[in-house]
């Protein structure tokens, strides 16, 4: 006999994961490059690593729903992230669950956002306490004379 599946546990780990992702990505960024082809790689990288995280929750809500997950959504959900995630839950749900479902992805992305900013900051005050300084400093100004 098999144990079942908890689902709900399965997807706060892939949610946590995602907030865990998001700050590395922002700090990484942060520490690498400002413009540029350094700046738009990562970007690049963060999206598609946020569309395997997005699809990794859509594949357990799809098992969870006993729902099924084509091969060209799977695609759509890696390269559109967000924007294929709102499709699929107003696919897999009714309306009304559909919309409630929104509001806990924009109540998830804004907890997700703080906590980022928080750790984003505690990071960088301890580096700083440690002598270690990650911020570009600011751009010289330019005199009018």
């Amino acid at each position: 006999m098999t144990e079942p599946v908890d689902h709900k546990r399965e997807k706060s780990i892939v949610l946590a994961g995602l907030t865990v992702f998001w700050f590395i990505s922002s700090f990484i960024n942060l520490l690498a490059a400002q413009d540029g082809v350094a700046f738009s790689l990562i970007m690049l990288l963060s999206a598609v690593g946020w569309g395997v995280g997005i699809l990794f929750w859509c594949k357990i809500d799809a098992e969870e729903r006993r729902e099924e997950l084509t091969t060209g959504l799977q695609i759509a959900i890696v390269a559109f992230g967000i924007f294929a995630l709102v499709y699929y839950l107003f696919k897999t749900r009714s309306p009304r669950d559909g919309l409630r479902s929104i509001g806990w992805l924009l109540l998830y992305a804004v907890c997700a956002y703080l906590l980022v900013v928080i750790m984003a900051t505690v990071t960088v005050m301890g580096l700083k306490a440690a002598g270690i300084d990650v911020l570009p400093p600011p751009p010289a100004e330019v005199s009018d004379q």
